[in-house]
C-alpha cells in the first residue's frame, strides 16, 4: 500500500542510531521490553537488517558462544556492497555547465541548488544507488568533463 512504501522509506533515509533508538521505543511500545529481540546489525553502506531477521549464525543458534566458534571455524566472506554513494571530485572548468546540467538531471535539483553543489566539490552527487544506477549516472558525468567516484 502508499502508506507502507511512505513508511518504508521513510526508515531507509533512518541512521544507524536513529534506527536502534526505533527499535528500542518499538519494543516499549509493544510491551517487548524483556523480549530476546537482536538490536539492528550493521550492514556495509550504513544499511541496517531490522529486529527478526536473523544473519547466519545469529539468535537461535546457541548464543553468542556458539557464534564465536562458528565465526572462528568458518572463514568469513566478504559481503558484497549493495547501496552506493556518488561523489563528484572535480570537472573541467570548460565543462562546468554541462557538469551542472548532468548533476540537475541525475538529482532533480534546481539550478541554484546544482551549481552550488557542484562548486562546493568533492560533493555527494546521490546516495543509495545501485552499483548499476551508480556506473549509469558516473559515466554520464565523465561524458561532459566530471570525475566522479562511488563510495
Amino acid at each position: 500500500s502508499e502508506r507502507v512504501m511512505k513508511l518504508v522509506n521513510e526508515l531507509v533515509e533512518l541512521s544507524v542510531v536513529d534506527f536502534a533508538d526505533l527499535t528500542e521505543q518499538l519494543k516499549k511500545r509493544l510491551g517487548l521490553d524483556h523480549a530476546n529481540i537482536s538490536v539492528p546489525m550493521m550492514m556495509p553502506a550504513g544499511m541496517v537488517m531490522p529486529a527478526g531477521m536473523m544473519a547466519p549464525g545469529g539468535a537461535g543458534s546457541g548464543g553468542a558462544a556458539a557464534d564465536a566458534s562458528a565465526a572462528a571455524a568458518a572463514p568469513e566472506k566478504p559481503v558484497e556492497k549493495m547501496v552506493f554513494d556518488i561523489k563528484l571530485e572535480k570537472y573541467e572548468a570548460a565543462d562546468k555547465i554541462k557538469v551542472i546540467k548532468e548533476v540537475r538531471s541525475v538529482t532533480e535539483l534546481g539550478l541554484k541548488e546544482a551549481k552550488e553543489l557542484v562548486e562546493k566539490l568533492p560533493a555527494m552527487v546521490k546516495k543509495s544507488v545501485t552499483k548499476e544506477e551508480a556506473e549509469k549516472i558516473i559515466n554520464k558525468l565523465k561524458a561532459v568533463g566530471g570525475t566522479a567516484v562511488m563510495e
